[in-house]
Order: structure tokens, then sequence, then C-alpha cells
């Protein structure tokens, strides 16, 4: 981040052999003069960020995404430079998946503080996937080339979800694996971490899974639970315990953080879609993994187990 601080001119008062101030001298007078023109013009047409801070819209195959206009001034206090070297996609095995929709997400910086969090305190150097409803030119060339942005399809925003607008657009968290389907150049990805834009890292994203699989067994030979009907199931998604409690059912789980393997949860996405589409009630994304794992528990749902991890200090 860069910050700028004003140019402030200093005056010093002149003694003469009497003791007497005289407060500016004619040279002075002049310098103030010019100081104020200046203040003026400023104020008139604000001054431009350095260009370093600039930047082009690659062009490359992705530009159908990001879409392509002339450069434009970066905002907001979360600045990011251009800092991130480019890679070859075709070689990373992890994603990130942000999601950023409505008017507030579009007039707050949450989104560009997220990724910082992400590429400094993360460390994290690969692809960084948005998916959102943002007008184009909101986060055209805001970020690193490494930054996938994608527009939201018009048909995958319903609007049954009356009571909570915000609905709408949590469903879309079961929609990311569909979405980065259709990015050739992530073929090689395996595995993709949805992190919310209001979550800030707090360490590097490397450590935090390898202490998460060394746990869990996320992806080295998971040992997971077996369906009550002694059926082993086939897919998986990855959650931190909610705070939240229910008199109901024994699982409650944070959608803010989720795990996803790029070809064995697909099936659970569409479950959760299913169930959060049929239930149609307000904040019912949760709620609806709250059902799902129900139905592992009862034995009626065999293919998708919902991995609840503990929140800890990691």
């Amino acid at each position: 981040m860069t910050s700028y601080r004003s140019v402030q001119g200093s005056f010093r008062l002149r003694q003469n052999h009497h003791g007497s101030k005289r407060l500016l001298t004619r040279t002075n007078a002049m310098a103030l003069l010019s100081l104020l023109m200046v203040a003026v013009t400023i104020l008139i047409e604000p001054p431009s960020f350095p260009d370093v801070l600039v930047f082009e819209a690659p062009q490359n195959s992705l530009s159908k995404f990001r879409g392509l206009s002339p450069k434009r001034l970066l905002r907001g206090d979360y600045v990011l430079k251009n800092e991130e070297p480019h890679i070859d996609f075709r070689l990373q095995k992890q994603a990130v998946a942000l999601l950023s929709f409505g008017q507030d997400a579009a007039e707050s910086t949450l989104l560009e503080r997220c990724v910082l969090s992400i590429r400094r305190r993360g460390d994290f150097h690969g692809p960084v996937v948005i998916i959102t409803d943002a007008p184009s030119a909101r986060y055209l060339n805001v970020f690193d080339e490494n930054v996938i942005v994608l527009k939201n399809r018009e048909e995958d925003m319903k609007d049954y979800f009356e009571s909570d607008g915000s609905m709408k657009y949590r469903r879309f968290k079961t929609l990311i694996l569909e979405y980065i389907d259709n990015i050739p150049e992530l073929e090689s990805v395996e595995w993709v971490y949805y992190l919310d834009i209001d979550v800030i890292m707090g360490q590097p994203l490397d450590d935090l899974m390898d202490q998460l699989n060394e746990k869990y067994h996320i992806k080295d030979s998971p040992k997971h639970s077996i369906a009550a009907n002694g059926a082993t199931p086939s897919s998986q998604l990855y959650f931190f315990k909610n705070s939240k409690t229910s008199g109901l059912l024994n699982f409650f789980a944070n959608s803010g953080f989720i795990i996803m393997n790029r070809h064995t949860s697909k099936y659970c996405l569409e479950l959760w879609q299913h169930v959060m589409d049929s239930r149609r009630e307000d904040n019912f994304d949760e709620a609806s993994l709250h059902v799902i794992a129900h139905l592992f528990d009862r034995g009626d749902e065999t293919n998708c187990q919902l991995v609840s991890m503990d929140v800890e200090d990691y």
C-alpha cells in the first residue's frame, strides 16, 4: 500500500537587526502565491497515481472474462501493486475462490482487502477466482494478473428467496466448481478454497492446509466416517464448525470457509444446491448443510459427507 502526503511549505519569520519580526519577504510572498495556485490546481484536477499502480488488462484467453478497456486509476486504501509475477496456470494444483455480490460489496473495499491478505499474510500466489455481479469496470485492472474476475450468469441468479435478498448470492457457493470448470487454464487445479470476502488470512495458506490435512487427512488417503447404512461416502466438503447452535441437530457448519475437491466435491455441492432451492428459507445456506449432515447421520444420504473441522488457533 502506498500513502500519499501533501506537500507542505514552511515559512520562517525573519528577524531584523532591531529584533522586530518581518512576516514575509517579497520572495516568500511570491512562493506563497505559487503554492496557493498549485493547491487550487490539485483541487480542480486531482493528481494521478504513479504508473506502477496501474495495470493493463492482460491480452490472453481470459480477457473474455475480464473485459478490456483503457487504464483506470486504482482507488481505496487497499491498493494492490503489481507484485505478483505471472504464473503458468497449467501447473497450479490449488486455487482460491471468492464471491462479491450486491451493491454493498461493490461499494466497499472488502474484496481488495481479502485478496491483499491472501497474497501477503496468506503467502498464496496462485490463481484467485472472483465471481461477481458488479459492473465490469469495478474490478477491472485492480488486481494482479493471477486474479480472474468472472461475471455471473444471469440464469444463476434466482429471485425466489424473497424474504432474504442475500440468499440468491450465497447460492453461488454451490456453483463455484462449475464456473471454474469453464476456465481451461485451470484444468490442473485439484483443490479450491472458498473464503467469504470479510475473511482475513492470518498465516500462510499452505501452513493452514498442512495442519488441517495432518488432522483430517484431507488430501492424503482421507479417513472419513461411514454412513449409517455402512456405505462409504464418495463426496466431501470441509467446513469449520459454527458457533451457532440448534436444538434440532448436532451439526452446524460455518460456510465462510470451504475446502472443495475439484472432482469429488461436486455431488455434495449439487445436493447442497438442491436442498437450498427446495427449502428457500432465510439463511438457509448453512441450515441446508445442517439438514444434509442429519440425513447422513440417519443413513438417508450415503454419498455426501460434510466434514466439520474444529475451530482452533491454527
